[in-house]
């Protein structure tokens, strides 16, 4: 009879110490768990994938030029918030911004809402005077049946003391004393 090897005598010590064998078994597929995982994240990364562009240039509506930035954009409703100080140009770019981004949809509603009451904080009205952020809700429909809301963050140019039109002067104290409290 030949003398065993070196991996015989190893293999037949692991198979007689099962528990052992277990539990190195376990921690060996605990080492490789993070790196398969991180494997499988970057691998999913690097699959190219057509992103819908959302408009992001800027629009010249009544003489102003106004900005957009995506806050989020989904299946069911987007947030959109809207970039300029005057709140004619601001209402008039959300209807330009519909328009070009979703041409086949039509026009259904639009509300004036606040943060506080998207969150039921409030009664059953917004308490427009108390709060911090304010949206323009739009509701567009369409032909197919499906329906979306677009909430427009109007924040800057509808702030707790009213709009350029409602309060101009107080509207702009209002707009000056944030850049300076920024410094």
């Amino acid at each position: 009879m030949e003398t065993p090897t070196l991996f015989e005598r190893i293999s037949d010590w692991l198979l007689n110490q099962w528990p052992f064998v277990i539990l190195a078994l376990v921690v060996t597929a605990l080492g490789f768990v993070p790196t398969i995982r991180d494997g499988a994240i970057t691998l999913w990364q690097l699959i190219p994938r057509k992103k819908k562009a959302l408009p992001t240039d800027p629009l010249t509506v009544l003489g102003e030029e106004v900005r957009f930035e995506v806050l989020l954009h989904s299946r069911d409703f987007d947030v959109v918030k809207v970039l300029t100080q005057s709140h004619p140009a601001g209402v008039a770019a959300e209807h330009a911004w519909l328009e070009k981004q979703y041409p086949e949809w039509k026009f259904r509603t639009q509300g004036l809402t606040s943060l506080e009451y998207l969150s039921g904080k409030t009664g059953k009205r917004p308490s427009f005077f108390k709060s911090s952020v304010f949206f323009d809700r739009v509701v567009i429909h369409h032909e197919d049946g499906r329906s979306k809301e677009v909430f427009f963050d109007i924040s800057e140019f509808f702030t707790q003391v009213g709009t350029s039109l409602t309060n101009p002067r107080e509207f702009i104290a209002h707009k000056v004393g944030k850049l300076y409290r920024k410094k």
